[in-house]
């Protein structure tokens, strides 16, 4: 899989302080451990890379994320669809 990891304008102190929400993102995407995909302003990690580092620790944190997520998804995909009729 190409590597489209952005190059980003802003420091990734700065990135990962105004637009990582989450801790469990935030500390590897500051490392340069994850990716940063997509516009300074839409940042994006890969799901897979998600799911691998969060089960790195031997539990299943990396699945409740992507479920997690999958979930969001549903709901936000179901909100358009209601906002819209």
């Amino acid at each position: 899989m190409p590597n489209n990891a952005l190059t980003l304008d802003m420091t990734r102190d700065r990135m990962v302080e105004m637009k990582v929400t989450s801790p469990f993102l935030g500390s590897p995407m500051h490392q340069d451990l994850l990716a940063v995909e997509n516009a300074p302003d839409d940042l994006l990690a890969a799901i897979d890379e998600v799911r691998e580092r969060g089960n790195e620790g031997g539990g299943d944190l990396g699945y409740l994320l992507v479920v997690h997520t999958m979930a969001l998804l549903v709901n936000a995909a179901r909100d358009y669809r209601l906002s819209t009729k």
